[in-house]
């Protein structure tokens, strides 16, 4: 009997937890869906920023910022979408890409779903700007968006992957 309750409870368990993952973002669909509607041909070629990126910063004794960049071209035009999660943050971006010389400009667009602040930047402002470093990576040069820490130091985004 004991073995029938303890089956039935964890069906039971297991039935509402689905239940409330799949009605988690109520119909919304995720950020990083909302912008990349589209895709570009297998065939063209990719700008040498093209992909996911993180970079990680972090101010003792325990607060810590992860920023996550995807940049892709969604139907041909240049996109990205920053997602800033750690410490009293968690922030979505999309921007548009921009290539100046030897520098690509992350252009703030508008706030994605599950954007915590609102109010930190106005369409058009240059949030920071990226330069080709080594091993792929990409050295960022802060513009309207600055760093959380109060001396940072050089900082890059580190490529995760290139795949479409």
């Amino acid at each position: 009997m004991k073995k029938y309750i303890i089956g039935v409870l964890l069906m039971a368990v297991i039935a509402i937890g689905a239940i409330v993952l799949s009605q988690k973002n109520n119909g919304v669909p995720a950020a990083d869906t909302v912008a990349f509607n589209g895709a570009i041909e297998p065939s063209d070629p990719l700008p040498w920023w093209f992909g996911y990126y993180e970079y990680t910063e972090f101010a003792p004794p325990d607060e810590t910022w992860v920023y996550s960049l995807r940049m892709a071209l969604p139907a041909g035009s240049p996109r990205a979408i920053l997602n800033i999660d750690g410490f009293q943050t968690e922030s979505r971006l999309l921007a548009d890409v921009k290539e100046n010389g030897d520098l690509v400009q992350l252009i703030f667009d508008n706030y994605q779903v599950g954007n915590v602040r609102e109010n930190r930047f106005q369409k058009g402002d240059i949030l920071l700007s990226l330069r080709k470093g080594a091993n792929g990576n990409l050295e960022i040069v802060w513009g309207k968006m600055k760093s959380n820490l109060t001396k940072p130091s050089k900082a890059e985004f580190k490529k995760i992957d290139a795949a479409r």
